[in-house]
Formats: structure tokens, sequence, C-alpha cells
């Protein structure tokens, strides 16, 4: 009982003087650089994409990566699942503008579609936009392991 006593004792302790020593940083108006890890700065692990793909943030670096690039009328989007041992849930959409008539407009496609990528896989889907010309490609890529 004594043991445990000294034990909640001494994390108190502990607590107390980390945050007692944030207050003094803070009372000096110096604030220490926020600490990173070298996995949170580093690129996620895996294959790279083809070349010529402008890479796309998704929602879980670790387990996908996704790049796309516009050949002619169309978008092509990479997909590449990074996990070792599980399946990926790829839910993706794509957004751009179009040229008509002179002025940009907004269009969309792929809204809402989603796909299992295996262990390893890659995949390379085409959306055609119907435009002769085609900027400000905004793709959103949410994925998530399944079992």
């Amino acid at each position: 009982m004594r043991n445990r006593v000294a034990a909640v004792g001494v994390v108190v302790v502990l607590l107390a003087g980390g945050s007692l020593s944030e207050g003094a940083e803070k009372k000096k108006g110096k604030t220490a650089p926020a600490k990173t890890s070298p996995a949170a700065t580093a690129p996620a692990p895996g294959r790279k994409l083809p070349a010529g793909y402008q890479e796309v943030k998704t929602s879980a670096p670790e387990l996908a990566r996704a790049g796309y690039k516009i050949d002619g009328r169309s978008i092509m989007v990479y997909f590449l699942n990074l996990s070792p041992n599980k399946e990926v849930r790829i839910k993706y959409q794509v957004k751009w503008k179009k040229n008509e008539n002179g002025k940009w407009v907004d269009d969309a496609s792929m809204e809402g579609i989603s796909f299992r990528l295996k262990k390893k896989e890659d995949l390379t889907r085409e959306v055609r936009t119907g435009g002769k010309e085609i900027k400000d490609v905004v793709i959103d890529v949410v994925a998530t392991e399944t079992d």
C-alpha cells in the first residue's frame, strides 16, 4: 500500500514539475519549437508515383498514395496501397475547371466513388472531362483499412 502511495506521489510531483516549467517558459516569452517526429515529416514509405504525376494528399498517407496528371481532355488518377498486409478502401472525388467559350467554369465528376486495393496493389483511373482545356484540378482522397 505504501509503495502505491509513494508511486502516485512521484507521478503527481513529476506532472506538477512539468507544468511549472512550461509556465516559466511562457512568462519569459519564449516558446519551444514544436516537436515533430521524423515519421511525420518524412514522406510515406513505399513506391513512388509514376513519372509525370503530381502527388495528392490523402487522409491516411501511411496507407495510400495518390497522384494525377492531365492527359489531353482526361485526368489520369493513380492510386497505390502502401499497406504490406491489409486491403485499403479508397473513396475519392475529382473537381476541375474547364474552358467553356473563353470562360473557366467549375465542373466535377467521379463523386463518392470507392473501391478496394489489395496489398501493395496500384490502380490508374481515367476521368474524362469533355473539355478541351482544363485546370485547377482538386482531388479529395479518403483511405481506410479494411479486413
